[in-house]
């Protein structure tokens, strides 16, 4: 989804001992990103849950600079990236940066 690239905030929480982060969009709303231990990944949903379906997903690990899958084939796209940025908005400064992402059918993926 191209609406996905930018910035997206650092959360007052964590999920699963890994800061969450949140982009609010104008006409489709809140999305985030954040680490789901039990599928020992990041994903980037509608909600926050422990498990169930997702937009997104991070290949397993724990670093969020990891490729990326997409639904609805689960394909990787090289185009898009998420990296760890400084951002004053965030909380304790803390966002991360997407992008690349395009609307091409898919959600999103990365190396």
């Amino acid at each position: 989804r191209f609406d996905w690239n930018g910035f997206w905030e650092r959360m007052e929480f964590d999920n699963d001992g890994k800061p969450a982060f949140c982009k609010t969009m104008m006409y489709s709303g809140k999305f985030f990103l954040y680490y789901r231990k039990e599928e020992s990944g990041w994903v980037i949903d509608d909600i926050i849950e422990s498990s169930g379906p997702v937009f997104s997903r991070s290949e397993r690990g724990t670093s969020v600079n990891a490729r990326w899958f997409t639904s609805p084939d689960w394909c990787n796209n090289p185009r898009i990236s998420v990296r760890k940025v400084k951002d004053k908005k965030g909380y304790n400064g803390e966002a991360v940066r997407v992008s690349g992402c395009i609307d091409d059918g898919g959600s999103m993926s990365t190396k």
